[in-house]
């Protein structure tokens, strides 16, 4: 076996260390795109309370905070969807140990 050529059983390892890594992002970013839903409905639900926004300015504020969590999701999408190569595997590894 030569230097660039892999060992047979490193493939399927890599495979499934590409599928956990996959859905390890998968679940950062529903976490991510959960709480920073909840956390701009607690926030405008205070405010609104303390400073009672007239519908105008709500809907407004309503508007700007839908437009953040799809930001947010489009984002984590992204992320998600970047093949992660085999180098970078690795790296994550040799990293984490």
């Amino acid at each position: 076996m030569t230097l660039l050529q892999h060992p047979p059983s490193l493939l399927p390892r890599l495979a499934q260390l590409r599928r956990r890594a996959r859905m390890m992002q998968s679940l950062y970013a529903a976490g991510m795109v959960i709480s920073i839903t909840l956390w701009l409905a607690m926030v405008l639900a205070f405010a609104d309370y303390l400073l009672h926004f007239p519908g105008a300015l709500r809907l407004i504020l309503l508007v700007a905070a839908a437009a953040a969590v799809v930001t947010t999701a489009i984002k984590q999408i992204i992320g998600i969807r970047r093949p992660l190569p085999d180098a970078v595997l690795a790296s994550r590894v040799e990293r984490s140990g």
